[in-house]
């Protein structure tokens, strides 16, 4: 038996897995790989240990409350000091169950945990975000920000490095899927939004490039500008070093300057003229005048 399509044997044109024939693709080695899954951050199991939050205090949830913040709008920190992984966001929660326990903050005030379950999260990394639960996290409606829990990622063989003021997350197998910046004194995750019109997403670009787009300002400016957190949506390529830029060159150059002494002269009258304006006088003259110039022919001076 041979197919009259790919003519090899042991099918027919109905069970082909070519181009053009009944079971086109779908061939075991044609198919697409399947979506992986939401990424899963377990933590160990510690459910009767005492809560610590020491990062954000309790006095930044009073300031939230003042000036009103929508919960969706409550930034992600990192927090050396956490002893879970905490949001008051209580949407992005699922498998969430009831439980009444204490947070201590470091101001020494009590911020309630009302529930835990498992947080769902998007974390910047480089051009994507990356979708991420994080296992049996607590709420606290109190809290000023969704805290995440350095000590739990290390429990759970996840590497967080601190370089160039940026914190990188990297998974077990050494996968990276989160880099948060540094900004206004911590790491943290900046307002993000499924939407093309909400806050711009991180977009990798050399140094060149920047500069062109921040109006020919300096390199050294612009890394300084990325690094503190004053430009926000760029993710800048570190390793590209600057090029020779003509349009600054024609811009920005200076005439050398004049010779205190010239080693030259004319040679016939008004080949070279020398002019000299000087004012505004504090006094004007008796026609009304507030300056003075003075010109001097080169070769008849």
């Amino acid at each position: 038996m041979t197919c009259g399509n790919c003519k090899k044997t042991g099918h027919i044109n109905a069970d082909c897995y070519a181009k053009g024939r009944g079971k086109e693709g779908q061939a075991p080695w044609q198919k697409k790989k399947a979506k992986k899954p939401e990424m899963a951050l377990v933590a160990a199991n510690g459910d009767n240990k005492q809560l610590f939050a020491f990062t954000c205090t309790s006095d930044y949830a009073d300031v939230t409350k003042i000036v009103r913040v929508q919960k969706p709008e409550l930034q992600t920190c990192l927090d050396s000091g956490a002893s879970r992984d905490y949001s008051p966001d209580r949407s992005k929660f699922s498998n969430y169950r009831l439980v009444d326990r204490d947070i201590k903050t470091a101001d020494g005030r009590v911020v309630k945990a009302i529930g835990m379950g498992d947080l769902h999260l998007d974390l910047p990394n480089g051009l994507k975000w990356t979708k991420v639960t994080f296992r049996d996290s607590i709420h606290a409606p109190e809290m000023a920000f969704t805290l995440l829990s350095i000590s739990r990622l290390d429990l759970t063989d996840h590497k967080v490095i601190f370089h160039k003021q940026k914190c990188t997350i990297k998974n077990p197998k050494g996968h990276t899927i989160a880099t948060i910046p540094h900004s206004e004194g911590l790491y943290r995750v900046l307002k993000h939004s499924g939407t093309e019109t909400a806050h711009a997403a991180a977009k990798k670009m050399n140094i060149n490039e920047a500069h062109r787009k921040l109006g020919h300002i300096s390199s050294a400016a612009i890394r300084h500008a990325v690094s503190k957190g004053f430009i926000t949506g760029i993710d800048l390529d570190d390793s590209s070093k600057p090029e020779f830029c003509e349009a600054c060159a024609k811009a920005k150059s200076a005439r050398q300057p004049f010779p205190k002494e010239s080693q030259t002269r004319a040679e016939k009258y008004g080949d070279r003229v020398h002019w000299d304006l000087w004012g505004p006088a504090s006094v004007k003259s008796l026609n009304g005048h507030s300056y003075v110039a003075a010109r001097i022919d080169d070769p008849t001076r």
